[in-house]
This record gives C-alpha cells, structure tokens and sequence, in this order.
C-alpha cells in the first residue's frame, strides 16, 4: 500500500530538489536549505514522509515502503536529498530510472546494527517529548526556527511509527543499493563525536569499486548536518 505525501514547496525555479527527512522529524525542517535554494532559483519539495507531519500513517514503514512513496511524488528530479531514515529511502528510490539526477545523502542510515536498535529506539522516543528548551542548549548554533521546527515535527510522530521503523526493516542495511548506485551520488558524513551516523572508512571500503558514489567528512557537525552546516548542503546541492 502506498501513501499520497504532503508536500511543501519553495520556489519556481527550473533546477528541482526534493529534500526528504529523518526519522520523528517532517518535511517542514528543511526550510533553511529550503529557502536558500529558492533564492537561487531552484523549486524545492520537501514531502512529510508516512507517519509524520501531516501525512497519515500506514500498516507498514519499511524503507522500501518509504521509498515506493517518494517515487510517486515525482520524476525527473535534478538533486533529491535525503537526512538519516529520508537517506535509506533515497538510496532505494534512486534506483527508480529517471527519478533523480543526483542524490545527496546528509548522514544517511545506511546501516543498522541489530546491537543498536534499543539504544536507538530509546533515543528517538525521547525525542518525541524533547522540550524546545532543551533542544536549544543541545544545540546551541542552531536558528531559533530549527528549534521550533523539530519540535513540532517530533510532537507529530506516533511512538508506534519509531518502534515499527525499526521493527519492519531487520535487517536494516541499504549498502548494497548505495553500493549499486546508477546515479552520482555523494554523502555527507558528520562528524562521529557529535553523533554521526556514517562510518566513513567502512562505507568506502563497501562503495570502493563505484566512482559514482563520493564520502565526504564534515568535521564538527553532527547527525543533524543540514541544521549545523546548511551552508554545506546548500552548496554541494547547487554544484554541478
């Protein structure tokens, strides 16, 4: 079964990006990169994936059930980025011919341990009570609207929807797709003591034989990249 997304739209532009989030979070916190590829002439679409935001939940939310939605929100995208969960969903999308020029992935889930899935688990349900304020002395360089934003995207997510993200996808590993990548596709990788999610001498040992798939470090940001160092992902949306 698939789901019809909610979408959000910046711009009018003839260059098209469709930024897609994480897990607990909506298409609403990539209002920033939003905003600055608008001014640049680009039309942004950031969708609310299933579960989140404004868009209903469902019986499954397995990546490939994330996935399947995103194909049917559009085509011939020029850029579709893709945070945490929205990178899963991304790499398996991609593989759809002619949705996407290229992908950038903003510290992407690629893999998941099955160690790791209570720990995670338990980090993100927190995070659907989180208060604004302690969001803020988290994260100290962020704008008061990512503040705000994540927020109320977290207030929007069911408790289920977490626990069945990671229940429905186990294993929970999307490297031999990344690995088998048709388009050029580049993955931003944040800084491991800040909390991220990449590790990125084993993702380039697993893409090692596909010149299509570039790893770059950015040292000092953590998972939430696009919010750290929206400068970062603006600039290597719009590069050619």
């Amino acid at each position: 079964m698939t789901v019809r997304l909610p979408v959000y739209q910046w711009g009018e532009g003839d260059r098209s990006a469709l930024p897609v989030h994480g897990l607990t979070s909506s298409g609403r916190v990539w209002w920033r990169v939003a905003s600055e590829l608008a001014d640049r002439g680009w039309r942004v679409v950031a969708p609310d994936l299933r579960g989140h935001g404004l868009a209903p939940p469902a019986s499954r939310f397995a990546i490939e059930d994330y996935a399947g939605d995103l194909t049917r929100v559009g085509d011939g995208w020029d850029v579709v980025v893709g945070h945490s969960l929205g990178g899963a969903a991304v790499v398996v999308a991609s593989t759809a011919p002619g949705w996407a020029g290229r992908a950038v992935l903003v510290d992407p889930a690629v893999t998941v341990a099955d160690q790791q899935r209570d720990s995670l688990a338990a980090a993100l349900l927190l995070e659907l009570c989180e208060s604004a304020s302690d969001i803020a002395v988290a994260n100290p360089v962020w704008h008061p609207l990512d503040v705000w934003w994540k927020r109320w995207s977290a207030a929007q997510v069911a408790p289920h929807v977490v626990e069945a993200t990671l229940d429905d996808n186990g294993p929970w590993d999307v490297s031999p797709s990344l690995a088998a990548a048709t388009v050029p596709t580049l993955v931003l990788a944040a800084d491991p003591e800040r909390g991220g999610m990449v590790d990125a001498s084993a993702l380039s040992e697993i893409v090692a034989d596909d010149p299509r798939v570039v790893i770059r470090s950015v040292t000092g940001a953590g998972h939430s990249l696009f919010r750290d160092r929206s400068d970062v992902v603006v600039s290597v949306i719009v590069e050619r």
